[in-house]
């Protein structure tokens, strides 16, 4: 039996290109990291941690529309934005800590949710051995995903 050879070459692109797309619409209707819309959930829970978070904030800056944010690496992540809203008063609060950040992935988180929402306060708290880095240093443990806080996302 012999095989036409267009009938070879569907079945190899097929063969090469479905994975791709069924693992593309699996992440799109998924979306792990709220990045395209809302979580389903009934109670939003963020997961952060070992760099997860530089992914997620993105997300939460494009659809949960925060009045208050909290900036800084993993000590900030102490000030839980509930405690905060209860003592300052603040409105609709969310931590945007980065776990190990520099201060240039902070600052580039921070000017994404000014740069986005109507932020009326922001904590940044700043440990003092950030100030040993270069500003423009990043963490090479954990990549900063840039693309998710420009306007070429």
């Amino acid at each position: 039996m012999s095989l036409k050879p267009r009938t070879v070459v569907i079945t190899l692109v097929i063969a090469i290109f479905a994975p791709t797309l069924i693992s593309l619409a699996t992440n799109l209707y998924l979306d792990p990291f709220s990045i395209y819309r809302k979580a389903s959930l009934q109670n939003d829970v963020f997961l952060g941690g070992r760099g997860r978070d530089r992914y997620q904030h993105a997300g939460v800056i494009q659809n949960y529309e925060p009045r208050a944010v909290v900036l800084g690496n993993s000590l900030s992540a102490n000030f839980l934005p509930s405690i905060i809203e209860e003592k300052l008063g603040w409105k609709r609060t969310f931590s945007l800590t980065l776990d190990g950040g520099t201060i240039r992935e902070q600052s580039i988180v921070g000017l994404a949710a000014l740069n986005k929402n109507r932020i009326k306060n922001v904590l940044w708290l700043l440990a003092p051995y950030n100030f040993s880095t270069l500003f423009n240093s990043t963490n090479d443990k954990m990549p900063f995903p840039h693309y998710l806080y420009n306007s070429y996302r």
